[in-house]
């Protein structure tokens, strides 16, 4: 009986999760279609960064645990 149940609470949250996301996937939409075609993101990447490499700017001020 309690696996119904626990199916059943299951069930009902991931209902719960899709009509929640359902507008903001749908404004999400809209927004890319409004921008138009997507870019090449490498190249996004490269105007974006300033010259600077990708690797560099994940790694800068990046703390290491010992």
């Amino acid at each position: 009986m309690s696996d119904a149940v626990d199916d059943l609470d299951f069930w009902g949250r991931q209902l719960l999760k899709k009509s929640q996301l359902n507008p903001l996937r749908e404004r999400m939409s809209e927004f890319v279609s409004d921008t138009g075609p997507t870019p090449d993101l490498s190249e996004l990447r490269e105007a974006t960064s300033g010259g600077t490499d990708l690797s560099e700017i994940v790694d800068d001020e990046r703390e290491e645990r010992v």
